[in-house]
């Protein structure tokens, strides 16, 4: 699992910043689907009191 601050860029981590801008703080729960290495739920559980990872790679995670 990747846990740098400065992570990789692809196509899916370009996103990031438009999905967290559409979640509002606080929010109760979130869902990563095809979450990968889990690097968006991660980035969701600053803004998320629960977020759950789902995936079928070996490095799913589930963030909080």
């Amino acid at each position: 699992m990747r846990r740098s601050a400065d992570p990789y860029w692809n196509t899916n981590v370009a996103r990031h910043p438009g999905i967290l801008r559409s979640v509002p703080e606080g929010c109760g729960d979130a869902l990563d689907v095809g979450c990968g290495d889990g690097l968006l739920a991660r980035r969701l559980s600053g803004r998320a009191k629960h977020v759950t990872g789902i995936g079928t790679s070996p490095d799913t995670s589930s963030a909080r």
